[in-house]
């Protein structure tokens, strides 16, 4: 027979199995988005029925069952009452039988009002004890559960932070890539330094994201004063799986290697995901081309 869970074994696996699926979709975001995507929805739900766990199941049983450790204490001061409050009402008897006796019997009436007295001092310190460790245990009932919600609140405000992270970093995953005015104006600047070299762009063709951004690239590159396509030459992108590749020629010269570096620095400096430099033998006729800028799908 499998050994039975605790409360807080099965809380803290919960715990671990919401964090580790978080975990997944961190990891997953930028390589596998079918992956990442059931990662997130699985987290989303499951965070929202611990959240319901805790609150419908665990908070009321534990409203009932804390407190437990001052039941033996309450338990005796309640019997302790209860028999004194015997004890009171059988002298009161013999405090009436005193009353209606002779004077023979007087000494009775003393003995039974001493002993009424008595019994009835120890009921009311019994009482105060009562009601004293009463308040003890309501006051640490209210401090244990003020405690409880703190820890819950502190855990729904980092479960809804990285909730809210997590739909950022999928909203950017899903974003097509761009340059803003800023990002362009930045890129133009450091280019114009290599006025005039010649470049083309390949991509994939019927793809809509990574022609967008190879247009992107083409009018930035041609504000800077580079030379686009000069050949006029309509070439496709294959096999590259994803990211931006800018290609040196070999034949082109070392200006060309300045200005295809500065290219890929200037790229990677505005964020765009995994830039990398190549070097390949270029188109020389009837125009050489010293650059090409392959452009495949988003990382």
């Amino acid at each position: 027979m499998s050994e039975q869970k605790t409360i807080t074994t099965f809380y803290e696996e919960d715990h671990d199995r919401l964090d580790e699926l978080f975990k997944t979709f961190q990891a997953s975001k930028q390589s596998d988005f079918a992956k990442a995507k059931e990662a997130f929805k699985e987290f989303k739900v499951g965070l929202q029925r611990h959240i319901v766990w805790e609150e419908e199941l665990l908070f009321p049983i534990w409203e009932e069952k804390t407190g437990m450790d001052n039941v033996l204490d309450i338990q005796s001061i309640t019997e302790e009452i209860q028999r004194l409050s015997q004890s009171v009402a059988w002298w009161n008897k013999w405090v009436i039988g005193g009353m209606a006796a002779t004077a023979i019997a007087a000494s009775v009436l003393v003995i039974a009002q001493m002993m009424v007295n008595r019994e009835a001092k120890s009921l009311s310190e019994a009482q105060e004890r009562f009601l004293k460790l009463k308040d003890e245990k309501l006051s640490k009932e209210l401090s244990d559960k003020g405690v409880l919600i703190a820890e819950a609140n502190e855990r729904a405000a980092n479960a809804d932070k990285k909730a809210a992270e997590a739909q950022l970093e999928l909203a950017k995953f899903k974003a097509p890539r761009t340059l803003t005015d800023e990002q362009r104006e930045r890129i133009t600047r450091k280019l114009k330094p290599f006025l005039s070299t010649t470049f083309e762009v390949v991509t994939y063709s019927g793809e809509p994201e990574p022609i967008t951004f190879s247009n992107v690239i083409v009018e930035t590159l041609v504000k800077a004063g580079w030379v686009f396509n000069p050949n006029n030459s309509h070439g496709h992108l294959m096999g590259l799986a994803s990211g931006v590749v800018v290609v040196i020629g070999r034949e082109a010269g070392s200006n060309a290697g300045k200005a295809g570096a500065a290219l890929l620095e200037a790229l990677r400096a505005e964020g765009v995901a995994e830039t990398k430099l190549g070097h390949d033998s270029l188109q020389i006729n009837p125009t050489p081309i010293a650059i090409k800028i392959q452009v495949a799908k988003k990382p």
